[in-house]
């Protein structure tokens, strides 16, 4: 059990946390709170890496102090997932990365960190470098981090930040594992979808207090402190996305578009409507699984679970919108498609994939998009005050 007594601190002047206590005990416990409500703050605090100025913070009985060795022996039995995944990512490969910290607090890392990664999802990215992630499988490979230590408790800063509909229930099934487990999971977060499917208990912050405590999600108290309610805004960003490509790249009649890396299918879904057939195509099977239910009434659109390369080489199309950039220089190479759309989230990513179609001689232009601040990219790239999608334009015609 992990117990807060009348905890405050400040940074300067002003205090951020104003005499917060609550209890977490096994299970998902969830604080949520709008921007500078104190969420990572108090995150900070419970894992030592900040000292309260006041109030006491006890686990499993024992009141937490600020020596070496008691941090030490907090750091094996507590672990925190940080909101950007480049702040907490040290190694060269997924699975150094993912072994780094149980090798290192000198426990089984083997076993852990081969359960770590079958309960991730990153089976097969082993020998990955880590930089060529796209920042959802960051994400996911910093948890995976954190499991392999075998912690009781596991802290996670807004962990869907950046994360698409995939990638979500991915995590939604991640922190249940956990959670059968017999784990302590706390988690900050603004996602009222997530808060809604994993939660336990809720604790609301506002303005660094405790508001609310307890085993329902109180909507009238959400809304009052500015906790957004419903579908995840996330959503939104898809669509804007779709928008830009549209207005570029009008697609006519008797078009054949592809949908690589279709994710739940909402590109597909679109441009079905303006195109003589659709396929949309993803090598993950859960996703496939997603799109394929999503599609499913859609006539002109067929949904396949193959490698994007692979179908590249058998199927032609006239426009092929990349909706993720693993493999994308192999796939580049293959495509004979007219019209040529890739959607990355980090800069270097989008440049490299920029000159391999200089490369090719298909390069039309780069859009970067300031898309809304709800998707909450910025800190899974290279900005950190906006949110920005890069997507790249290539043509044959």
């Amino acid at each position: 059990m992990l117990e807060v007594k009348d905890l405050w601190f400040k940074y300067e002047k002003d205090y951020v946390l104003k005499g917060i206590s609550f209890k977490a005990d096994r299970g998902v416990t969830v604080i949520m709170g709008r921007n500078g409500s104190g969420k990572t703050t108090l995150l900070l605090n419970l894992i030592g890496i900040l000292k309260p100025d006041r109030g006491k913070i006890i686990i499993d009985g024992k009141e937490l102090k600020y020596d070496r060795k008691s941090l030490k022996e907090l750091r094996k039995k507590a672990t925190l997932v940080f909101q950007n995944p480049d702040d907490q990512i040290i190694a060269p490969t997924v699975w150094q990365e993912v072994a780094f910290g149980a090798k290192n607090a000198g426990k089984d890392f083997e076993r852990l960190s081969k359960e770590a990664i079958e309960i991730c999802n990153l089976k097969g990215l082993e020998n990955f470098p880590c930089s060529i992630l796209s920042g959802g499988m960051k994400k996911l490979l910093t948890i995976a981090s954190a499991i392999a230590m075998d912690p009781e408790i596991i802290l996670m800063d807004e962990p869907t930040a950046g994360l698409d509909g995939v990638a979500f229930r991915k995590l939604v099934n991640i922190i249940k594992i956990l959670k059968e487990k017999g784990k302590t999971i706390l988690i900050s977060t603004h996602d009222y979808d997530l808060a809604r499917e994993v939660g336990d208990k809720f604790i609301f912050l506002n303005d660094g207090k405790v508001v609310y405590e307890g085993k329902g999600i109180r909507k009238d108290i959400a809304r009052k402190i500015g906790v957004r309610l419903g579908e995840m805004e996330v959503k939104k960003t898809k669509d804007e996305i779709i928008g830009i490509v549209f207005s570029k790249f009008k697609p006519k009649g008797d078009e054949v578009f592809a949908d690589i890396g279709c994710g739940t299918g909402s590109v597909s879904a679109f441009f079905a409507r303006f195109v003589k057939k659709v396929y949309a195509i993803d090598e993950n099977k859960e996703a496939y699984e997603l799109a394929k239910e999503k599609l499913k009434n859609l006539e002109n659109v067929e949904v396949l679970q193959m490698k994007g390369e692979d179908f590249l080489k058998k199927y032609d199309c006239d426009f092929v919108f990349f909706g993720g950039t693993r493999d994308i220089d192999k796939m580049l190479e293959v495509c004979r498609a007219k019209k040529i759309v890739v959607n990355a989230a980090r800069i270097e990513v989008a440049i490299a994939v920029m000159n391999k179609m200089r490369e090719l001689g298909i390069f039309k232009e780069m859009i970067i998009a300031n898309i809304s601040r709800s998707y909450e990219l910025a800190n899974a790239t290279a900005f950190k005050s906006e949110n920005p999608v890069f997507i790249i334009f290539g043509s044959r015609e």
